[in-house]
């Protein structure tokens, strides 16, 4: 019972935050922006548009962050990578190749206050959670893509959206983040797969 009610509360919390995208930029000796204020539900992309870079921020390199991501190992440009916030609390990371030269980041992710602004695309279901083979999207309003991510940030699916029902079976078991976007929001949704 308790499990379920940890489930359900981290749910809650997830559909209630602001769940916005930022987009950090790597190139040269720098991260444009290099500190970020988030809220928990956030998402951050940071994109490689010139030079061998990557995103460090795990707990070996910097023991007080309250979790681990990385991109990698440092990679030439073109490249994206994407990590969903949900730890509050203070970041650092740095790109493992110019960290001598002060390519170096922060982020600051708050709890959010509260709802600003319900749209349509809030009040949206992703079900049957805990799921196996597929998901059902109940939504007022039409959706323009899904993705799904793993914990750690990577993307593992993404598909246009043309129908309420998702295949899911290629996904392993584990816990993901679907993010859903119509013309104007994006939505985050824990799910839980079995």
């Amino acid at each position: 019972m308790k499990r379920v009610t940890l489930i359900l509360a981290l749910f809650i919390t997830f559909s209630l935050t602001a769940q916005n995208k930022f987009t950090v930029e790597a190139s040269g000796m720098d991260f444009t922006p290099q500190d970020l204020t988030v809220e928990i539900g956030d998402t951050i992309e940071w994109t490689n548009v010139l030079g061998i870079h990557n995103v460090n921020a795990t707990q070996s390199t910097y023991p007080n962050n309250p979790e681990s991501f990385t991109s990698g190992s440092p990679a030439n440009a073109p490249w994206t990578y994407m990590h969903v916030m949900t730890i509050a609390g203070s970041y650092d990371y740095q790109c493992d190749v110019h960290v001598s030269s002060g390519m170096v980041g922060t982020i600051t992710v708050n709890i959010a206050t509260g709802i600003t602004e319900v749209s349509d695309l809030n009040k949206l279901s992703v079900y049957p959670n805990p799921a196996s083979n597929f998901i059902k999207i109940s939504t007022l309003t039409k959706l323009k893509s899904l993705e799904i991510y793993s914990l750690t940030g990577e993307k593992i699916f993404e598909k246009l959206l043309d129908e309420d029902r998702v295949d899911i079976s290629n996904l392993s078991p584990g816990v993901y983040f679907v993010k859903l976007s119509d013309e104007n929001d994006v939505v985050t949704k824990r799910l839980v797969v079995n």
